[in-house]
């Protein structure tokens, strides 16, 4: 296949090839970078990072302490800032070994700085850059092992396979989703060289370097032995010293495991028969293949859809193209990367169900792991784009199309920069300082929020010190908050009075009352005058607003946890607004715009506010 003959970006150095896809990629994630907490995950990350405690399961030891490393390198801006810029560093850094990569594949620099920076600018992958998460440093060390095993190809230098294996042990400290990888790596190793791959010497280094990459999560048990340390989760692991609680905890035994293949009571010879063995894993298997087969016909076609769409659906024009030309450039390059997009399509979709009418929580949760995927398709379209680099040789349609690939990434830049620029959203701050604002002295709140206010809450005060004075007591259990929950709270801390952040479920038979941003249970005529403090100074309100409460960072197009925050807001807005029926109509239509699932009960909560109280609550 012959090359593009024309301008290209000519360098002498690795270093600068590098920078080339780094910086542009990396300047753009800085200017839309969350400023400090945001939603989700975001407050527990950071916190977890800057006083080095440990995160939900599976713990994240390496994005961890990385993250403690980004708030000592940063010598400037708040804490959450700079955790957040740690997935903005990895992202540009996945984007220029993207580069690296289709620049040994295509041979032309403009071809794969283009695609390059389409995929740093697509939207999915973009979010995840501008948030404190472990997406980014997870796709860094995807495309670090792609481009190690390239290397390992062309050079012949096993130093190259070594390395692999350690990127692998490094991948699933962060993120055990790597584990999709291992099986298309390992068939590239046995038809790359097989006799090497096998060889007992080849076997042991990579098994050390596995090993090593897979040490940090020691960090675990020794942290727990250090000292007191916090889980804003709530999860009791019992110290991770033994052994059956530490792999329940790293492999997410409390969500129901990442892969469980068998039960506690029934996983040894000695309480088991061969048989009964053999039939509970065959029991696994089929009820894993049952699920890969279910969720690939529900799921497939959306999954391809969203992936594809990251891409403007360039792929539907570049995809074969780049499929059957890679196959002409290096066929065992090109099984690893086809059994790449299998493993993250096909076989990701029996652990992820996907299906078009998933709520939309659920989607937000399961864009990420489309980010391998994304980054693969990225690989097939550089070749594609290539293919048709050839075809225009002559100078006029030549310069037309470079002058196409050089404005490609713009595209994409445009399209998606309003939905991903979070350089002015406080929304999850300013929310949790409000609650936290609204409470008496020496108050007892019980955050029942989840991830969307109680990590926000949570990093406020580990890290703000933001109400040293409330007791805090985060709510993390499956079952309801419900008026037992409550009463028992109460009865352990002899308390008359206490503080809810969120709505529980039966709220309509709980004697709730609305006190400022919060909502008061007990004895609530000893609820004190209002004691709100004002939150920081220049925050901007909502039109129609009616005191002092706002959220900076409201724009009309959010992701699905800031929208439902917005949504929850303005219920909280008209909760504490006085009787006037057009403000009242203005927060609960608003309210109705943002989380329309709870329609009902906005109708419901408008006629309690304005006296038409015959409904019994409270």
């Amino acid at each position: 296949m012959r090359q593009l003959k024309g301008p290209t970006i000519k360098t002498n150095h690795a270093a600068l090839d590098f920078f080339l896809a780094f910086f542009p990629s990396y300047l753009v994630y800085l200017l839309t970078v969350y400023p400090t907490v945001g939603t989700e995950d975001s407050g527990e990350l950071i916190t977890s990072a800057a006083t080095l405690d440990i995160a939900h399961p599976s713990g994240y030891p390496l994005h961890t302490l990385l993250g403690h490393l980004f708030t000592w390198l940063i010598p400037f801006g708040n804490i959450g800032w700079r955790v957040n810029i740690m997935s903005a560093f990895f992202g540009a850094l996945t984007v220029s070994l993207l580069y690296l990569i289709l620049k040994k594949l295509v041979k032309n620099d403009l071809v794969a700085l283009a695609i390059s920076l389409f995929f740093a600018f697509s939207d999915i992958f973009w979010s995840q850059s501008i948030r404190a998460e472990v997406y980014t440093l997870n796709a860094a060390i995807l495309a670090a092992i792609a481009y190690l095993l390239l290397l390992w190809d062309t050079t012949k230098n096993n130093k190259y396979l070594y390395l692999t294996a350690l990127a692998f042990g490094l991948g699933v400290s962060d993120h055990h989703s790597i584990l999709l990888a291992a099986p298309p790596a390992f068939v590239f190793a046995l038809i790359r060289n097989w006799k090497i791959t096998v060889k007992p010497k080849t076997i042991g280094i990579c098994a050390l370097l596995l090993a090593l990459g897979l040490s940090f999560y020691a960090y675990l048990p020794i942290r727990t032995a250090m000292g007191p340390y916090d889980n804003p989760a709530y999860i009791k692991h019992d110290g991770l010293y033994t052994w059956a609680s530490f792999t329940k905890f790293v492999n997410r035994g409390i969500y129901g495991g990442t892969i469980s293949v068998a039960t506690e009571q029934g996983s040894s010879q000695e309480t088991q028969g061969t048989a009964e063995i053999l039939e509970e894993i065959g029991a696994t298997f089929s009820r894993y293949a049952n699920s890969m087969v279910t969720n690939n016909l529900s799921g497939f076609v959306p999954m391809m859809k969203n992936t594809f769409s990251q891409f403007l659906y360039f792929p539907l024009l570049l995809f074969v193209p780049g499929i059957y030309f890679l196959f002409t450039k290096n066929r065992r390059y090109a099984v690893f990367i086809f059994l790449l997009l299998f493993f993250y399509t096909s076989v990701q979709l029996t652990f992820i169900g996907i299906n078009r009418d998933m709520h939309p929580y659920t989607i937000f949760n399961t864009r990420p792991f489309y980010i391998p995927a994304i980054f693969v398709i990225a690989v097939i379209c550089g070749i594609g784009m290539d293919f048709f680099a050839n075809l225009f040789r002559s100078g006029r349609t030549r310069k037309t199309f470079i002058g196409l690939l050089v404005l490609l990434p713009l595209a994409p830049l445009a399209f998606n920069f309003q939905s991903n620029n979070e350089s002015r959203n406080y929304i999850a701050r300013d929310f949790s300082l409000n609650i936290l604002n609204s409470l008496p002295q020496n108050a007892y709140l019980l955050s029942t929020g989840k991830d969307n206010v109680t990590f926000p809450l949570y990093y406020l005060r580990k890290i703000e010190g933001v109400r040293p004075d409330v007791d805090l007591e985060i709510y993390y259990n499956r079952k309801c908050a419900d008026s037992g929950i409550l009463r028992e709270k109460m009865h352990e801390r002899n308390l008359d009075l206490m503080f809810i952040d969120l709505l529980p479920c039966g709220y309509n038979s709980l004697d709730l009352v609305p006190y400022n941003f919060i909502y008061a249970y007990g004895d609530t005529s000893k609820l004190p005058q209002e004691n709100v403090n004002s939150v920081d100074s220049g925050a901007t309100g909502v039109t129609g607003a009616v005191g002092k409460y706002s959220l900076r960072g409201i724009r009309k197009k959010l992701d699905y946890p800031n929208s439902r925050l917005k949504g929850l807001y303005y219920l909280k807005m008209a909760l504490s607004a006085t009787a006037d029926d057009k403000i009242l109509d203005y927060y609960f239509n608003k309210v109705k715009e943002e989380i329309p699932e709870n329609v009902q009960f906005a109708n419901f909560m408008r006629d309690y506010r304005i006296g038409r109280d015959d409904t019994g609550m409270f």
